[in-house]
This record gives structure tokens, sequence and C-alpha cells, in this order.
């Protein structure tokens, strides 16, 4: 049993949402943490002292901190955002997960995911600190499940057929 380290979880980025895909590896940040804020609702039964609770749904997404790199596609895909205030379709791209500890010779599980960006804030400290900016990528709908191929960091996603 070993243990599976952070790299192993990506997250590919479609930096040009308005034209062609182009999927960018989010890579500058220091976490990757998806959230799944579980919706849920209880029931009471007359059989039953204790309440039973039903998942109903999920609100999934991740937060992060990206250090500023000039040459970074999702570091300027995200800094066009920022500066031009995106909002509704604007602030819109897709997200592949591959799950890069499920699968080998560089076919893994993976999911991809409609989403909406949008801007924490952008800065940083004095005395020399690094440029950040932060912001929450929240999945819209439903995943579509497959497969993801990663070859010299490029990712091409094929979808199951359920």
């Amino acid at each position: 049993m070993d243990k599976i380290k952070t790299s192993k979880l990506a997250a590919f980025l479609n930096t040009t949402p308005k034209t062609e895909e182009t999927y960018s590896r989010i890579r500058k940040q220091g976490e990757l943490k998806l959230k799944y804020s579980a919706e849920t609702s209880e029931e009471s039964y007359i059989d039953q002292d204790s309440k039973d609770t039903n998942t109903d749904a999920y609100a999934v997404g991740f937060d992060g901190e990206l250090i500023a790199h000039t040459g970074d596609p999702v570091f300027e895909f995200l800094d066009d955002l920022r500066q031009s205030r995106a909002v509704n379709a604007d602030a819109e791209t897709d997200v592949i997960i591959v799950n890069m500890y499920d699968g080998e010779g560089g076919n893994y599980s993976a999911e991809k995911n409609r989403c909406s960006i949008q801007i924490g804030d952008f800065g940083g400290e004095g005395g020399g600190g690094n440029l950040s900016l932060n912001y929450t990528c929240s999945f819209n709908g439903d995943p579509i499940k497959g497969t993801a191929t990663v070859v010299d960091g490029e990712v091409t996603f094929t979808p199951s057929k359920e």
C-alpha cells in the first residue's frame, strides 16, 4: 500500500474557451482540494428513533491561490478574467480532472466539467513577496466521466460510452 502524492491529481483548465479547446494544467498553486459540499435532507419514520439522512446533490469545485508566473497560460487566462471582470458566460470554461493515480501508461480515469470562475483577490505582500491570484472554480451540472491520456503535459479526454 503506497501513499498517493498530490501531484497525481491534476486539473486541466480550458484557457481558450472562446475559440478552440486548449487545456493547460494548473500548476503554480500550493494545493488542489476538490470540495463536494453535499446538500442533504432528513426524513423521520415512525418505526425509528433516529432520522435518515439522504444525499440530494453536490456543489463541487475548488479554490486556488495561483502564484503569478509570466508565460503560464492558466495565470494569463485567469488574469484576463480578472481584468475584464468577466461574468455569466464570459466567466465559464471547462475543466478536466485527471486521476493520475488510477490508470497506467498515460491513460487515467477522468471527468470533464463545465465550470464558472470567480475571482477572489489579487496582489501580494511587500518585502519581495510573490504576486498571487485567488479564485474559485465552481463545477456546473453533471460531470462527463471518461478517460484522459496525458503525454508531455498535454491532455486528451475521451468520454465513456454509457
